[in-house]
């Protein structure tokens, strides 16, 4: 989600459709919080069997490739 605009139910969707068709190779989540929406998002993909995501020290970084974006979601909130 580099922008941080996906939400929960768009989340719980795409991961349940890639593990349909790829199984557990499906990887990783990778979330901004952008719209407050990144550790909700966290929680629709544990939902489906994701279990492993990204996240930064106090929300540090953004994206290059998206002006605007906010950090990855904060480790301290999402453990």
């Amino acid at each position: 989600d580099t922008t941080g605009y996906a939400n929960p139910a768009q989340v719980g969707r795409l991961f349940k459709a890639l593990r349909a068709e790829v199984g557990a190779r499906a990887g990783g989540a990778h979330f901004h919080n952008t719209r407050g929406q990144g550790l909700a998002n966290v929680v629709a993909a544990l939902e489906v069997g994701v279990d492993t995501f990204d996240a930064s020290q106090g929300g540090l970084g953004g994206c290059p490739y998206a002006p605007g974006a906010t950090g990855n979601i904060v480790t301290e909130d999402l453990v």
